[in-house]
């Protein structure tokens, strides 16, 4: 017989192991990119679950309920939307009383592996999906005395299923995360000890804060991530909303242009003294802008940054196909940065002008294919950090002191179009590039992102006007949730064509 303290009790022995175990999950933080957030990830998605230790000795399914809810608007990157689809089921298999039967474990198991590969675009195996793919096929195994000694040889064979692992020597995060919480979990439920100590260690962490957000009615409401670079004025002249996404440093979340400015950002990178990542938006912001606007909207836009680069995409358009009653289209602009300010400003024109709402939408997707960003950076520290460029090709740019020019290609996939040595050099070189790609026929709309570099802007504003049809020219200092990524001085050159 199980009962709810006992369950309770072990649930948060689990959370304490995840949590303990934040550094090493980091560190395993390779796959699907190497940006080495997970245990940070994985820390902010289950603190708010440590405000319902006082829910101990509630009814165990309202427990469960409340836990659910709290995960629902917490998870954070990738392993926060698989421990949101994988805790409040799992806790749920052993309310019955008894401990479940190993067909329920079975049955639970494949459910999880559909859940998955409908919320991931490609989830193979050496992820979460081995070891549901193994408990579907051995679902007694978690009640094995040596259940530890098993999952820990289980994670040693699954490593070797994906590249990125194999070479690093470690387990998935996701997987690992997973199982270090069934085996934290299992053993919480054996031992005859009480767990009380276990709340000692937790009772300490903060409380999450909640703030406005910029929301603009209207029958056509458009949003944009604040990676956008948007400001404040362009927000109010063509009314658009943001949806912060989060920038975390030393474990502690603030949302982007909320609760931490870019100055700060900004000092930080410099400085280079403390952990700081960046993480896609919460379900609570997603969920109150949609839920602010959807029964007085006709239609909602919701542009975002790149589901090749971000989990941003996948987490608004989950939450979109929940609420948003077939009313809202999340748009994968492909690009960062200023280019979701032109696009919006851009959809805002053609609705302003009385095109129809998909209308506007298939131009978008027009002009995405026939837009270029061209960037360069001062550091590759970042960069190679974020797990965007290799550390050889980092180092050898660095020793050679290249200044290569990148585009984003295909949302996702970062090249080099050219290389210069200094300054000049890399600005004379982007120019050259944009005479050979753009149609000097048609009008643009540019933009230039920057982290303090007037230089550069000077340059481009006055080159820009001479070599082309200039329609706008925005000028913004690059977001943090980027420049976390880029490093100081770095910036980036975007042109969107004009059609009418």
């Amino acid at each position: 017989m199980v009962k709810s303290k006992k369950l309770i009790d072990s649930f948060f022995n689990a959370i304490l192991g995840i949590m303990e175990s934040k550094e090493k999950l980091n560190n395993y933080n390779e796959f699907p990119i190497p940006d080495h957030d997970a245990g940070i990830n994985a820390y902010l998605t289950l603190k708010p679950c440590l405000k319902l230790i006082e829910y101990r000795e509630k009814d165990i399914n309202e427990f469960i309920k409340k836990i659910e809810e709290k995960l629902e608007y917490s998870s954070a990157g990738n392993i926060g939307i698989i421990l949101h689809l994988f805790i409040p089921e799992f806790l749920s298999l052993f309310t019955k009383g008894l401990l479940p039967e190993p067909e329920s474990i079975k049955d639970f198991s494949v459910r999880m592996i559909e859940r998955i590969k409908s919320v991931f675009t490609w989830a193979p195996e050496g992820t979460p999906v081995s070891l549901f793919s193994y408990l579907k096929e051995q679902p007694e195994v978690i009640f094995r005395e040596n259940f530890s000694d098993i999952i820990a040889h289980k994670l040693n064979e699954w490593k070797n299923k994906l590249d990125l692992q194999k070479e690093k020597g470690v387990p998935d995060s996701g997987l690992y995360a997973l199982c270090l919480f069934l085996e934290k979990f299992m053993k919480g439920l054996k031992t005859k000890e009480e767990l009380s100590d276990i709340y000692e260690k937790l009772k300490h962490v903060e409380e999450e804060k909640e703030n406005n957000m910029n929301i603009y009615e209207g029958d056509f409401p458009i949003f944009v991530d604040s990676s956008a670079d948007i400001t404040n004025e362009l927000m109010d002249i063509y009314r658009v909303g943001i949806i912060p996404l989060q920038i975390i440093i030393s474990s502690k979340r603030f949302r982007e242009g909320f609760e931490i400015n870019r100055e700060e950002v900004y000092k930080e990178i410099k400085l280079m003294e403390k952990e700081i990542t960046t993480s896609q938006p919460s379900k609570f912001d997603i969920e109150k802008a949609i839920k602010s606007l959807i029964d007085r909207s006709k239609e909602i836009l919701i542009i975002t940054i790149s589901k090749g680069l971000s989990g941003t995409w996948n987490t608004v358009k989950s939450v979109a196909d929940k609420i948003g009653k077939g009313k809202v289209t999340v748009f994968d602009l492909e690009f960062v940065s200023l280019a979701l300010t032109l696009f919006a400003i851009r959809a805002r024109e053609k609705l302003q002008k009385g095109q129809k709402f998909q209308d506007v939408v298939n131009h978008l997707i027009r002009i995405r294919e026939k837009s270029f960003l061209f960037f360069t950076l001062r550091t590759f520290e970042n960069i190679v950090k974020s797990g965007r460029i290799s550390w050889a090709q980092g180092k050898i740019a660095s020793f050679l002191k290249m200044r290569p020019i990148m585009t984003l290609e295909k949302g996702r996939d970062i090249n080099r179009t050219g290389v210069a040595f200094g300054d000049k050099g890399v600005m004379k070189k982007i120019i050259s590039i944009l005479k050979n790609k753009l149609d000097p026929s048609i009008y643009y709309d540019f933009g230039i992102a920057h982290i303090e570099r007037e230089d550069v802007v000077n340059f481009f504003k006055d080159k820009l006007h001479k070599n082309f049809k200039v329609r706008k020219l925005l000028v913004s200092s690059l977001s943090p949730v980027i420049a976390i990524h880029v490093g100081y001085g770095a910036y980036g050159i975007f042109a969107i064509p004009y059609y009418e």
